[in-house]
């Protein structure tokens, strides 16, 4: 039992951290950001937002895979998860496009980039952290 309650904690405490490492990186003002041409080729921020919403949205989930609830109730949850770093991933581009002090812009690729990543991860961790019932 105390291991299960150190193991649900570390996860919170993982899924805290990746958030708030995720909201530094996405408000950081774009002159700190790393400025290399051939990332702009590749369109590597599209990746780093698929990244960072689809590992902020498995992050949590894995912190109610944890916890002890039924396979219904963990759906349940993981849809919550989903709806809410959906949600945020639309917020932080709006505030991209919103506080032009950081240098930033708004974009509906890197939109659907944070939604597609979080629907990913949604998907991965319905199938594989719930129990088929």
């Amino acid at each position: 039992m105390k291991r299960e309650m150190e193991q649900k904690a570390a996860s919170q405490v993982m899924g805290f951290t990746f958030f708030l490492l995720a909201t530094g990186l996405l408000l950081m003002p774009a002159k700190l950001a790393p400025k290399l041409d051939w990332l702009d080729v590749i369109q590597f921020d599209k990746i780093v937002h698929f990244i960072l919403f689809g590992g902020l949205t498995l992050s949590w989930c894995l912190y109610y895979f944890k916890g002890t609830f039924r396979s219904a109730t963990k759906r349940i949850l993981y849809g919550h998860v989903f709806i809410i770093f959906t949600m945020y991933a639309v917020l932080i581009e709006f505030a991209q496009g919103y506080f032009t002090v950081l240098g930033r812009s708004f974009d509906y690729i890197d939109m659907a980039a944070g939604v597609l990543g979080n629907l990913v991860a949604y998907l991965y961790a319905r199938e594989q952290f719930v129990r088929k019932d």
